[in-house]
């Protein structure tokens, strides 16, 4: 395992509004992820007004290349599928 941590500047938005994933994954011929794994990242506080850093842990399952990003999708209790109103951010 290893551990992966990334600072997220929310301006006004609050953490429980938003949902930080490490999308992760063994890559192919095309420098795509394949087969995906998408892990939720724990907010874990915050040092400045705005930014707040979160963090997961990696799992090493299998040898050769693997890539990841993170994403940030809206979070509410009223969204039926965060991916519908278009808002994905990858970084």
């Amino acid at each position: 395992e290893f551990p992966v941590r990334i600072q997220v500047f929310l301006d006004d938005l609050r953490p429980d509004e938003v949902a930080v994933q490490l999308y992760e994954g063994r890559l192919d011929d095309e420098l795509r992820i394949a087969e995906p794994h998408i892990l939720p990242m724990a907010c874990e506080g915050s040092d400045q007004p705005g930014y707040w850093t979160y963090s997961a842990s990696v799992t090493c399952r299998e040898a050769g290349r693997h890539g990841f990003v993170f994403r940030i999708l809206p979070r509410h209790e009223d969204l039926a599928n965060p991916h519908d109103v278009g808002l994905v951010f990858w970084a």
